[in-house]
């Protein structure tokens, strides 16, 4: 009889136990850093695609930038002018096509990186974990800075970024109903990026 009695305490202890371990949810920095890198497939390398006019009069701010630092070179052949790539674009530029009046030019940009955990934040009922991070561009060539109006200083800001992951018994994966916004801006969009 005791022995059937101690038995059945020691099944309902392990029983118990296993239960609140069960419902027990935890979420390391590392564990959220390793979430985050995975589901966002960091780093992103974003590239930009700009059009340079073979025409002097369709010539825009950007054209005139890239010349003046000799990244672009204008030519005259006759009455026409032209805008040439120099040497010093080529380690940037990934392709080319052909456009109406130019070329479509996709020159090399910046990796977005993880930066770091700022928080988690883990909701035990709903077994959910919202994950505060923040990421930064890195590797910006210095041609970028030329196409883009604030420069160095846009580069600089560490962005900050907010996604929500549900515990399934396969781990944890993003919960797509809270983060369609969060993942767009993360994508590229909320970077100075074409």
């Amino acid at each position: 009889m005791k022995k059937s009695i101690f038995f059945k305490s020691c099944l309902f202890t392990l029983i118990m136990f296993n239960m609140i371990s069960c419902s027990q949810i935890s979420l390391s920095d590392k564990e959220g850093k390793e979430l985050i890198v995975n589901t966002l497939k960091l780093p992103l390398k974003l590239n930009r695609e700009i059009e340079i006019s073979h025409s002097p009069l369709r010539a825009d701010e950007i054209t005139e930038r890239l010349t003046a630092n000799g990244y672009l070179k204008k030519s005259t052949l006759g009455m026409s002018t032209y805008y040439d790539l120099t040497e010093k674009i080529k380690p940037y530029l990934i392709s080319s096509k052909p456009s109406l009046l130019g070329h479509y030019y996709k020159l090399t940009s910046f990796n977005v990186e993880f930066n770091k955990i700022e928080g988690i934040l883990l909701d035990k009922t709903k077994q959910t974990a919202t994950i505060r991070f923040s990421l930064i561009a890195k590797n910006v060539p210095p041609i970028y800075l030329l196409l883009n109006e604030g420069g160095f200083s846009v580069f600089k800001e560490i962005r900050n970024y907010e996604l929500v992951f549900q515990k399934f018994d396969k781990g944890w994966q993003l919960s797509t109903d809270e983060n369609n916004d969060n993942v767009m801006k993360i994508s590229g969009s909320n970077w100075p990026c074409d």
